[in-house]
């Protein structure tokens, strides 16, 4: 899943009801497991430690409890695209944090817009659809 619309039709669980079904130990070695999986793969002189990976972890669960596994990939995959911008040859919990951060901003924006645009889908449908009766009814009872 490589877009917004994808990862919000996704069936995949939240991070929330993870951790509610398995508990808090699960969820958090889930999310470690995401960051670990980049600290190897990333090249920067200062990456995270496991206290830090542990921390950042926490925070993500707590934060944003909404997202679902679906999100998760598409942030790692984004971080290791470079989409968030430079790491400056550093990996921490705030710079990973400022991307879920950014990530659940466009999130949101993007949902608002999906529903606006389903809205006025609904609302253009009842437009022509009272148009019609309109016509129906303005023919039935033709003056003469």
């Amino acid at each position: 899943m490589n877009d917004y619309p994808a990862v919000l039709e996704s069936s995949l669980p939240t991070i929330g009801s993870i951790n509610r079904q398995f508990g808090f130990d699960f969820t958090q070695a889930y999310i470690e497991g995401w960051i670990v999986n980049l600290r190897e793969f990333i090249n920067v002189g200062k990456k995270m430690n496991d206290t830090q990976t542990q921390e950042t972890a926490m925070l993500i669960i707590e934060t944003y409890p909404s997202l679902k596994i679906a999100d998760i990939n598409l942030i790692f995959k984004r971080a290791k695209l470079g989409k968030f911008g430079s790491m400056y040859d550093r990996l921490d919990g705030q710079l990973v944090l400022s991307w879920f951060e950014s990530y659940f901003n466009e999130r949101c924006e993007a949902a608002a817009n999906i529903s606006m645009r389903e809205a006025d889908k609904f609302k253009g449908d009842l437009r022509t659809e009272s148009f019609d009766q309109i016509i129906k009814l303005t023919n039935k009872f033709k003056f003469k």
